[in-house]
């Protein structure tokens, strides 16, 4: 399940985890942004030790500050309160890379 972090609270919660949290940036007027979602939804129901996390950058503004989001779709791989890992743009085979790649460094 995908959760969405819409507050500056939360995102610092989040990102300062001891596991490995993948998060989007998205928006709802970017179309990249919501053709990739659907791939994203479908691989956080099959994630077990990673966490899929969406921002909406117009709710979240401050979140996508402090992460220093510039384009969207951005994806960002965050653990301990640092970010680890990012690309950006809607690319489904970087996108399913990044997850079982943190995925399977997750698993215990």
């Amino acid at each position: 399940m995908v959760r969405t972090i819409s507050d500056i609270q939360t995102w610092n919660e989040t990102v300062d985890s001891v596991r490995y949290v993948l998060i989007n940036f998205t928006a709802r007027w970017c179309d990249p942004c919501q053709r990739i979602d659907a791939k994203f939804i479908e691989l956080a129901e099959k994630t077990k030790y990673l966490d899929l996390i969406q921002v909406d950058v117009d709710q979240n503004g401050e979140a996508a500050e402090v992460a220093d989001i510039a384009v969207m779709p951005t994806f960002q791989i965050w653990k301990d309160g640092l970010m680890i890992e990012k690309f950006e743009g809607a690319d489904d085979e970087k996108l399913m890379a990044l997850v079982e790649k943190y995925e399977t460094i997750s698993t215990p």
